[in-house]
């Protein structure tokens, strides 16, 4: 009987260790093909796998760029498609999560009508802050090709795909129950972010008891 319930035991702390899961939007995918605009809104709110995206006090929508548009670098990425807005990622279960990694890519560095072509030196950085206060900063880079100046988003492109880079976070980032960082002026877009996701202690706590009052059961049959 000793035996069977520390199995048990063993079972319920391997259910409550971390399950890793992979953000990665495709299922928003769209060719862009018969729709009316580039990029497609999803909302202020956005849930996958368990992680919670949230837009905090932006004036437009979580987007993202159909397959036809420069934006598109080469899979499903989101964006915050507000300036200055504050970008919020939670377990939708609550409690705490591990954010191990997420990819970056710049999207545009400057909105300006009447200013000159963007620096290739000007690089897009983004800040990620726990909300422990713990930060890190990610050079997101810029985008190699010529710049292109798109006047209905008021933005300069390039004529070639952004590149995506993966960024790690430190230890900082373990145990956290949210993660937000701001879109500047100098837009970025996100994929594939990489979380761990703990069974809730309750739930592991009602599969023990479960597991036990079987065991108990068929034990008395």
């Amino acid at each position: 009987m000793k035996l069977i319930i520390i199995n048990l035991l063993l079972l319920v702390s391997a259910a409550a260790q971390a399950a890793i899961v992979t953000v990665d939007f495709e299922r928003l995918y769209s060719s862009g093909e018969g729709e009316s605009s580039s990029n497609l809104g999803h909302g202020n709110n956005y849930v996958e796998d368990g992680m919670r995206i949230r837009d905090v006090d932006g004036e437009y929508e979580l987007s993202t760029w159909t397959e036809v548009t420069r934006g598109y670098n080469g899979s499903t990425s989101m964006f915050n498609n507000s300036r200055e807005a504050t970008t919020e990622l939670t377990a939708t279960r609550g409690g705490t999560f591990d954010l191990l990694s997420i990819d970056l890519s710049p999207l545009h560095v400057s909105y300006s009508l009447t200013g000159p072509e963007p620096d290739p030196a000007d690089h897009v950085y983004v800040t990620f802050v726990a909300n422990t206060g713990h930060s890190q900063t990610f050079d997101v880079g810029i985008t190699d090709g010529n710049w292109v100046y798109d006047e209905f988003w008021e933005a300069w492109y390039t004529d070639i795909a952004p590149p995506v880079t993966t960024f790690y976070f430190d230890a900082g980032f373990e145990g956290v129950t949210s993660v937000t960082w701001l879109q500047s002026p100098e837009f970025h877009q996100f994929d594939n972010i990489v979380a761990s996701n703990a069974v809730p202690v309750p739930a592991a706590v009602w599969l023990f008891v479960s597991a036990l009052g079987t065991l108990i059961w068929s034990r008395r049959r």
